[in-house]
Parts: C-alpha cells; structure tokens; sequence
C-alpha cells in the first residue's frame, strides 16, 4: 500500500517526509513489499523503536596492566594512559615520554607491539635525541571500522643501542561504531537503483568489510548526521528506521529520549539503509555486516 508524502509543521519550519521503501539488490538481499524502492510496504511502517539494549562494554574502560613497564639506569619511558579505548572508525593521541636518567645522551628508537588486528599506530617523532631533559612522541593509533573488538596488551619500547626501557597499556577497541550520513549527500543520488557508497566509509559501501566481534558482544551504532540539511535514516535488514517525525539536525547526532539514539548490531546481522527523504534514496545506501572475531 502506497503512503502519500505528507508536510509537517513544526516551529514554522517545513519538513517533507517522502515515503521510502527497499529494494532487492545484487547482492541477494531481498525485496520486500512494493516494488516501488521510494514506497514503504506495510510491514515497513518507519519504525521509531529503538531495538535491543545497548550494549554496556560499549564503552567501559580496560583494566589496567598488571606491570607498567621496564626501566633502566639510562631513561624512563611512561604513556599518558595505560588504559586507552576507541570506537571503531575513530584515531587516538597518546602521549609517550622519554627521561634520560644520570646524565644520559643518545638518539632512541620508538616501536609498538600488540596492535589488534585492523589497527595501525604511527610515532611521530619514531626518534628522539636524549640529552638532559624529558622528550615527548605523538603516538596515534588508527581503528578502521573492521578492527577487531578486543582488549590488546600493548607495549611501547624505547631502544637507544642497546639499552631499552618499555611501557605497557592495555588498548580497548570498543564494540561501538557512529554512522556518519556524508557531507552533501543529496549531490550523490542517482537514478541507478540500489546502490552502496563507499561516501558513508569503505567498509560500509562498495567495498564492504564486515566489523567482527564476538558472539553475546554486538556492536553498538549512533548516527550523526555532517551534512547542512535535516535527514532521516531508512533502516532495514534489522536497522532499526529513523524517527520520522524528528529529523536528525545538521551537524547533529540523532537523538532519542535526551541522548544519542543507539542500536545494536550482533554477529550475524547483514543491515542496510539509505536516507528516507527524498528520490532514489537507495542509490546512497550503507551495508553494515557483523562477523565473529576469529
């Protein structure tokens, strides 16, 4: 049954909520209802519940390490947190001090071991000159969106010659990912059908790479919206739709009861969705697949 568009009124502003619908894809996934990819089907009604309970590891802090490190008589190495987390998707800046100790002088070669897999960390400096007084490093660890949802012993080693000193962290990738609805989305609609675009991140378009992480540990997902214009988010798939009466407000996450709206995604889950406004709305969908950790 088709839905008529319908004006909405709301503190003098004007919002068009134009029906929306799915489409089949190459990809198998099937149709449901009208054939109409811009109708919604009956089963479908724009959903506004929020699904599952969020997942409380979402963001709970690691454990600290057992031991911090390794030091000698010639320096000192500390991190500016032996407990730090990140979402998927997302960079971290840590701060890495070296101290000379009694006088020591030389140039200290910096590495890292422990990363999960899909993380990546870069120094910056990768070397410090030791003279007399304490020298910093920018460590940044990058988290695609398919890292691994893990806890990770990490440790940072200093090594000038052969002395070396090490500090240790524990490295949280939380099982927490914030879908981004692209600048300008809109300039990207095109009459082609369904279609996945790499604008919403590559693992969650064209190209897609399915997030992993264990079983009884779903994944986590709140929206913003980067982009000038209201938006609302067609889910399906087990994408829980977006409230069609409370667009998601430029350069705003979308919001539920006072707080960011989340859903959860478990392992198994092969979602999708695309913007529920506007014409060929599936031609700028997002698939989000969840995998078991290996």
């Amino acid at each position: 049954m088709r839905k008529l568009g319908v004006l909405l009124l709301a503190s003098g502003l004007v919002f068009s909520a134009v029906a929306c619908g799915d489409a089949s894809t190459s990809s198998g996934l099937a149709r449901r209802g009208n054939s109409n990819p811009d109708v919604h089907d009956d089963a479908d009604p724009g959903d506004t519940t929020s699904g599952p309970a969020a997942n409380p590891d979402g963001t709970k802090a690691p454990p600290a390490p057992a031991n911090p490190g390794t030091s000698t008589g010639e320096f000192t190495v500390a991190l500016s947190n032996a407990t730090p987390q990140a979402d998927l998707g997302t960079t971290l800046d840590l701060d890495v001090t070296i101290e000379p100790k009694n006088g020591f002088q030389g140039m200290a070669d910096l590495s890292l071991t422990g990363l999960p897999q899909g993380a990546t960390a870069a120094f910056s400096p990768a070397q410090v000159a030791l003279n007399t007084t304490a020298v910093k490093s920018k460590l940044t660890l990058t988290v695609a969106r398919d890292t691994v949802v893990s806890t990770s012993p990490l440790v940072v080693t200093a090594k000038a010659g052969a002395v070396q000193a090490t500090a240790n962290a524990n490295f949280k990738v939380n099982p927490k990912l914030t879908l981004v609805i692209p600048v300008n989305i809109d300039a990207m609609r095109a009459a082609v059908g369904t279609r996945f675009i790499d604008a919403w991140g590559t693992e969650l378009g064209a190209s897609n790479k399915a997030l992993r992480t264990q079983q009884g540990n779903p994944i986590v997902v709140e929206v913003r919206n980067a982009d000038s214009v209201n938006h609302i988010i067609h889910g399906a798939n087990g994408f829980q739709h977006g409230d069609t009466g409370n667009p998601i407000a430029p350069n705003s996450m979308e919001m539920q009861n006072g707080a960011p709206r989340q859903r959860t995604l478990a392992v198994g889950a092969n979602a999708t969705g695309y913007l529920h406004e506007g014409g060929n709305g599936p031609s700028v969908s997002f698939r989000i697949q969840v995998q078991a950790a290996p």
